[in-house]
């Protein structure tokens, strides 16, 4: 999965976590997809394309859809897809 991306770019980004305290610097960048053509954040990957991982897959999924309702209008249509990174689940995207 993470083979196909070589560097962050406009169309996808990197996160080595969930940002809970300063949940503003995703949510920028999801409101910047949903204004423009779309693209993909990565979280539990690091700058370097490392899988790091999310300590509790199913929290952080509730935590980012709540925060996308609760924060951006008008809510834009997202995805999150809990992706299973050599035999664990690993990241989120």
């Amino acid at each position: 999965m993470i083979d196909r991306f070589v560097a962050e770019s406009s169309e996808y980004e990197f996160k080595v976590a969930i940002e809970t305290k300063k949940p503003r610097s995703w949510l920028k960048t999801v409101c910047g997809y949903a204004n423009c053509i779309g693209g993909e954040l990565l979280f539990g990957v690091d700058d370097n394309r490392n899988v790091v991982g999310l300590e509790n897959i199913q929290e952080g999924s509730e935590y980012i859809s709540r925060m996308i309702k609760d924060k951006i209008v008008p809510i834009p249509d997202f995805f999150l897809t809990p992706k299973i990174y050599k035999g664990n689940f690993k990241s989120c995207k």
